[in-house]
């Protein structure tokens, strides 16, 4: 026997061995390897600023505004208005900062100010609002002395649609003064059912459902206002201590599902107890299509179960098995596996096909092993 032919049949019998082990793989130690590459469906976000400095909000945007004008400043752990006048119609500064990314508001999970009146006399408000790219407003949390409401001030939640009507929590708060220095961290919320205003001394008020929010809506700016009511003594003791927003951010789902890769095989014709098994592993899967030689032969729905295509009633010849999985995204994962119909004894047991062709690379090796002995001897 050539040492070129004994090279191959010890080559052959190694790959007989290997697929032998494929098959008998578990189904379990196949899903944990699949399960290892998951993929991250969201992850969410906290915007903050503690309002020790003004660099949050670099843009001026009194335009905005009819009679609005000043600069903000920073002290002592806030933010507060300045240079501004305080005759009729003259109102303090809006200034915004412009996120990297635009918000859906579908991905707003909340917002929430801590904002503070000092002087009693004052007449002002104090407010954060959100903006989408056309300058509209979407969104505000606001503090106010009593030309808001009928107490000595007030806190209340606001939200805008897009022609700017305008849903609100109470203004008024009944059995309360609410006598100055006035401090109150407010939050706006969206879950599953609603839109919610969270303001302590008026308790969650549901403002409205989440069918009437505009989810494809966009914000684009975070704003911080000052205003003063007409000629009334300018408010420059309103403080805003702290602002949070806490949204999440879905990437885009450019993976491919994971799959795993039978080996192909070799089976008597007409035999009816083969098939082929697919394990494979989405975060969002959705069909399956496989094709025999290039014809489609089954397309269903596909939910990380097990993938299982029975062969039956194959007659002689050589058939290529095509599996196509699609996840939601339209990110698709392909594997073939061919199977050779061929003339085989007719055992009792599928496995007992296995076992020939593992004895055979045994033997094979036992031969090889002792060629190499008696060249050496």
């Amino acid at each position: 026997m050539s040492r070129k032919v004994i090279i191959l049949f010890f080559l052959l019998a190694i790959l007989s061995l290997n697929v032998l082990i494929q098959n008998n793989t578990s189904f379990s130690t196949q899903m944990e390897k699949i399960y290892n590459n998951k993929l991250s469906e969201s992850s969410s976000l906290i915007w903050h600023d503690d309002c020790s400095n003004t660099s949050s909000f670099p843009d001026l945007a009194n335009a905005w505004y009819n009679g609005a004008m000043g600069d903000i400043a920073s002290a002592n752990g806030y933010i507060y208005a300045t240079n501004y006048g305080s005759a009729s119609g003259e109102h303090g500064p809006v200034y915004y900062h412009t996120f990297t990314s635009t918000i859906p508001i579908s991905q707003l999970d909340w917002i929430e100010a801590e904002i503070q009146l000092d002087g009693s006399s004052a007449i002002g408000a104090a407010a954060i609002m959100l903006y989408d790219s056309d300058y509209k407003r979407i969104a505000i949390l606001d503090v106010a002395d009593s030309w808001i409401a009928d107490n000595e001030a007030a806190a209340y939640a606001g939200w805008y649609d897009v022609d700017f009507n305008a849903a609100y929590t109470p203004k008024n708060h009944p059995g309360d003064t609410l006598l100055e220095p006035y401090r109150e961290t407010l939050r706006l919320e969206i879950n599953s059912t609603g839109l919610f205003g969270l303001i302590p001394r008026v308790g969650e008020y549901k403002m409205l459902d989440v069918t009437d929010l505009e989810l494809e809506r966009e914000i684009s700016y975070l704003c911080v206002q000052f205003r003063q009511k007409d000629s009334y003594t300018p408010c420059q003791t309103m403080k805003i201590y702290d602002i949070q927003m806490k949204y999440r951010i879905i990437e885009e789902d450019t993976t491919s599902s994971t799959i795993t890769h039978p080996p192909d095989m070799i089976i008597p014709p007409s035999h009816t107890n083969y098939s082929i098994t697919w394990l494979a592993y989405d975060l969002y899967p959705a069909t399956y299509n496989i094709y025999q030689n290039g014809s489609l032969v089954s397309s269903r729905s596909w939910d990380n179960d097990a993938i299982i295509y029975n062969l039956t009633a194959l007659e002689l010849g050589t058939y290529e098995y095509l599996i196509v999985i699609y996840d939601t995204s339209g990110n698709s994962a392909v594997d073939v596996v061919m199977v050779f119909v061929r003339e085989i004894p007719n055992l009792s047991n599928p496995l007992d096909y296995q076992l020939i062709i593992s004895i055979g690379a045994i033997v094979v090796i036992i031969i090889f092993v002792g060629v190499i002995i008696k060249n050496r001897g």
